[in-house]
């Protein structure tokens, strides 16, 4: 058995997460956002969340329409907002909801050519546990008002850390940086909670696979605690990575065929939706770098079925052009293309520009004149 040359087998991302909402097609998203909005407006100051949540997802619908410049202006735009209200308020809670829009500024300024105008939005963990003042943008918190802020919702010291550990490594990694990556996981391991081990130990493993350094990754997927559904596959798809790497592929295969058994019985029916995709992906990528067309085919499907389910256009897209890919020349069955595809209707091209972009101009309506 021979491994397909091409590297896409190699996981890239944090498969123990679920990183991103469901991608509903772009018209009917940016709709549902712009009546949300305006439902929202009538009372903002008691909406003041539900409003920050509509205005984050209206900028992640800019970045999708490739309207980088329209998402930057809306975070501003919402951190500005936020400063008013804390200002006329004299409320420190409300200064919670500026955290998503600077770390979505961070995200934004990711390939910047200098990873530390992106790396400073994400290390608000560490102020949060040295109660250090720390300027967002405008919204300016003091070591007084951390507890204040994170009492608005009991995640948001997790939200911190995760942010701290995963886009500081997607950062560095965005730059080849892997060396300041190692680096900075050993200065974040102390400091992190107890039950954000396994999210560390995941950031290491995926350092690890960009170096090639496949033994290692082994040893330590095959080691990690891990404490959910999700986090358990997760560890053991790097393991299945770490087998192919070291062409360990009599081993990878058992374990690829476990999978597809735990797979089959609804298994990854208790995760949410998008670590479904996540992990059915990678999975069909490790079978496809086996030249195992029978597994690679079983697991797209259920991927594509998944995503078909939830109505995420970019996950069905992506199933849907794996399935229509010819099989290796040499793969141990004959691909005939899927034949269920010619009764399945196929998804149209998800256009939503002019609604895009109308939610904008209604969103920065809002956020430069409210407050």
């Amino acid at each position: 058995m021979r491994v397909e040359s091409d590297a896409s087998w190699i996981p890239t991302t944090f498969l123990s997460l679920c990183d991103r909402p469901v991608h509903l097609p772009l018209p009917l998203w940016s709709s549902t956002l712009a009546q949300r909005m305006q439902e929202l407006q009538a009372d903002p100051e008691s909406n003041v969340g539900a409003l920050t949540e509509c205005c984050n997802q209206a900028a992640l619908l800019q970045v999708l329409s490739g309207k980088s410049d329209a998402a930057h202006a809306i975070c501003l735009a919402q951190l500005e907002w936020i400063a008013r209200l804390h200002a006329r308020l004299a409320r420190n809670d409300v200064l919670a909801f500026a955290l998503q829009p600077w770390v979505n500024l961070g995200r934004l300024h990711r390939r910047s050519p200098d990873a530390g105008q992106s790396l400073k939005h994400f290390s608000l963990a560490v102020a949060y546990r040295e109660r250090r003042d720390v300027a967002l943008g405008p919204c300016l918190v003091s070591g007084a008002d951390w507890d204040q802020i994170v009492c608005v919702d009991d995640v948001l010291p997790r939200f911190l850390w995760t942010v701290y550990i995963v886009d500081s490594f997607k950062t560095l990694a965005v730059h080849g940086d892997f060396g300041r990556a190692r680096d900075l996981l050993a200065h974040q391991r102390p400091l992190l909670p107890g039950d954000l081990t396994a999210l560390a130990d995941e950031a290491d493993i995926l350092r690890l696979l960009a170096e090639g350094r496949f033994a290692e990754v082994g040893v330590m997927s095959s080691q990690s605690p891990t404490a959910s559904v999700q986090e358990g596959i997760a560890f053991l798809e790097y393991e299945m990575a770490a087998y192919i790497g070291t062409r360990s592929l009599e081993q990878a295969t058992e374990l690829g065929e476990a999978l597809n058994s735990l797979c089959s019985s609804g298994g990854f029916k208790t995760i949410p939706v998008i670590g479904q995709i996540n992990l059915l992906s990678q999975l069909g990528n490790m079978h496809h770098a086996l030249r195992d067309t029978r597994s690679t085919r079983h697991i797209f499907e259920q991927g594509l079925a998944v995503a078909i389910q939830c109505n995420d256009t970019r996950s069905r897209a992506y199933f849907e052009r794996r399935l229509s890919e010819p099989a290796p020349a040499d793969a141990e069955s004959l691909h005939t293309g899927d034949p269920a595809a010619k009764s399945r209707p196929r998804i149209p091209p998800d256009t939503g520009e002019n609604h895009v972009a109308d939610l904008s101009r209604l969103v920065l309506a809002f956020l430069n004149s409210a407050g």
